[in-house]
């Protein structure tokens, strides 16, 4: 029975391999983010209650993104050992830093939207930039290069022209 028991662990190395290191890819998401100071939230508080809303949204895509991978051959038994974990460490990192936060997802969402709205003008107008965020310019001659940039949202326009 043991056999039995070896070989399936064996035959789907890489596949665990994968959902260990996605796991690890996450919690190392979250250290850097306490390295760096961007949260003051512990590691519990982080993936639960500091906004169980976003851990549980997290919990979802983390599930679909993983079994996609599995499932889409993305990681099989033809992958090597050490490209599965790879791949499991960068997605589970990818996913927690896409969508876990320690804070409320409307607040992120509105936090955008003033950004937005700072740099272009109210949502219920078109989406026009204000003039007077924008410097005026005329194109250059032909072959020549034109830019400007813009501050509140630090935005650079380029105008190439041959």
């Amino acid at each position: 029975m043991e056999t039995g028991v070896l070989s399936t662990i064996n035959e789907y190395s890489n596949e665990g391999a994968f959902i260990i290191a996605s796991f690890i890819g996450g919690l190392t998401h979250y250290l850097k983010k306490m390295l760096r100071g961007e949260t003051a939230v512990q590691m519990h508080e982080w993936f639960g209650s500091a906004n169980l809303a976003s851990t549980i949204y997290t919990g979802i895509v983390f599930f679909f993104v993983t079994v996609g991978a599995l499932a889409g051959g993305i990681v099989d038994a033809n992958t090597t050992f050490w490209a599965a974990l790879y791949t499991g460490f960068a997605t589970g990192f990818a996913v927690d830093a896409g969508f876990n936060s320690d804070g409320s997802i409307t607040s992120q969402l509105n936090t955008v939207k003033s950004e937005t709205t700072t740099l272009f003008g109210d949502s219920q107008t078109k989406a026009s930039p204000k003039s007077t965020n924008l410097p005026s310019f005329q194109p250059a001659d032909q072959g020549s290069t034109s830019s400007a940039e813009v501050q509140p949202g630090k935005v650079k326009v380029v105008i190439k022209r041959r």
